[in-house]
């Protein structure tokens, strides 16, 4: 990341992943953690300090979990919500859908934090995915294809933009969009 323009990386590596869901060794350059510590709750914690030291002045916190991808990992008791599904490739896998509830409550409570810091009313936060499902672990719905295709089930992943003050409203759009649609749209609104 340092050699693409950002100024502080904290879990980010060649790799492309990490060795653990949990600590104390993730296997990304992060110091040790303590035992059973998960990944998502370090990168919601390593994001709410940069966000604390950095709020008198504008910032820019790109946060890429590593929930949801291999090795699948979360922890026995919200893997306990979820029954299996059926048998591959389109049943669900009940750690996949547990690492998602995991992922999520960490979401929410960085949405807190900004509340928190009086910054919920001046933050743009946008949430999206870089593929659909894997066909062994998870289900993209009706769509066609999964992770690594072209396919909508391959390519067709959320985007929830929140942005306050906004004279729009509350609205959902049909209108596809591409990744590369977010660098001028942020440029834009910053």
């Amino acid at each position: 990341p340092e050699d693409q323009g950002f100024d502080i990386n904290f879990s980010g590596t060649s790799l492309g992943s990490q060795k653990s869901m949990f600590g104390p060794d993730y296997g990304i350059g992060l110091p040790p953690a303590p035992t059973g510590e998960h990944l998502a709750e370090r990168l919601q914690h390593e994001a709410e300090n940069f966000i604390h030291q950095n709020r008198d002045r504008p910032f820019f916190l790109y946060l890429s979990h590593y929930s949801v991808h291999r090795p699948i990992g979360a922890r026995p008791e919200t893997v306990s919500h979820y029954p299996e599904k059926g048998p591959p490739p389109w049943g669900l896998l009940p750690e996949y859908a547990a690492m998602i509830e995991e992922l999520d409550a960490t979401i929410g409570r960085l949405m807190t934090f900004l509340s928190e810091q009086g910054l919920a009313e001046n933050t743009v936060v946008v949430f999206t995915s870089d593929n659909g499902a894997v066909k062994w672990w998870g289900s993209n719905g009706g769509l066609r294809g999964t992770k690594g295709v072209i396919y909508e089930g391959g390519i067709r992943v959320p985007l929830i933009i929140r942005q306050p003050g906004s004279a729009a409203g509350e609205r959902l759009i049909d209108t596809p969009v591409h990744g590369c649609d977010l660098f001028p749209t942020l440029l834009d609104l910053a």
